[in-house]
């Protein structure tokens, strides 16, 4: 497979793009969070759904730039399916691999934390369900 080299505007409106999304989720994630009412559980629903949306965007971003860095190209659709899909375990391992190489003056001990891994591993239960019973 042959990879062409990438036009740097268009990785620019790319990047310029995908970080908008990202920025925007979050903040929409953290008003709806702020303004939750325990009467209204949508609003925090909302403001989960809207977090998660940011976060993954952070964590796709952070994927494209260090493929981009190592491989000097961006990842294929196929690439980033495989490394990143949409099971939180297997993209807290992409970023602690990321972390790893690229980080190494940062302390790894979150990514050891038994709260952290008991979170993702509910996270994953939930994001095997059928979209339908969540």
């Amino acid at each position: 497979m042959t990879f062409q080299k990438i036009n740097i505007e268009d990785y620019r409106r790319f990047i310029e793009l995908e970080v908008s999304l990202a920025e925007h989720a979050l903040r929409s994630g953290l008003s709806s969070l702020r303004g939750y009412n325990f009467a209204d559980k949508g609003s925090f629903f909302s403001a989960m759904f809207m977090l998660s949306i940011g976060l993954e965007r952070i964590k796709r971003l952070s994927f494209v730039f260090h493929s981009f860095q190592s491989l000097d190209r961006l990842p294929t659709d196929d690439e980033l399916k495989k490394q990143l899909g949409h099971m939180p375990t297997t993209s807290f391992e992409v970023a602690r691999e990321i972390a790893r190489r690229r980080c190494s003056d940062v302390s790894q001990d979150c990514f050891d934390d038994p709260h952290v891994r008991r979170a993702l591993e509910l996270l994953d239960q939930d994001g095997a369900l059928p979209r339908s019973a969540t």
